[in-house]
């Protein structure tokens, strides 16, 4: 079976990682949801797509565990306590999430 060609679009945005220039990742993620738009309701994938737009619109785990370090170090907190508010940031987002 013959793999159809990348479109030009692609093909760019693999010439920009190749060279170097790197992309933040939520731009490609916003492409690729637009290259797949048309499929999204053939494949019934639209709650997986709204989940991955609400990571783009909310920020990665990483980002919330940024953003409750930089708080916490602004409040003055000790290192230790600094790493524990992170750690419970993490705890209370995971039952949530069950």
């Amino acid at each position: 079976m013959r793999m159809p060609e990348p479109d030009a679009k692609v093909l760019s945005r693999r010439a920009e990682i190749v060279e170097g220039q790197g992309v933040p990742f939520f731009q490609p993620l916003y492409e690729l949801i637009e290259l797949i738009e048309e499929d999204i309701d053939y494949f019934q994938c639209s709650a997986k797509i709204e989940n991955a737009r609400a990571i783009l619109k909310r920020g990665t785990s990483s980002h919330c565990q940024i953003a409750t370090y930089d708080e916490a170090v602004a409040a003055g907190a000790m290192p230790d306590e600094v790493l524990k508010t992170v750690v419970d940031m993490l705890e209370a987002e995971t039952v949530i999430g069950f």
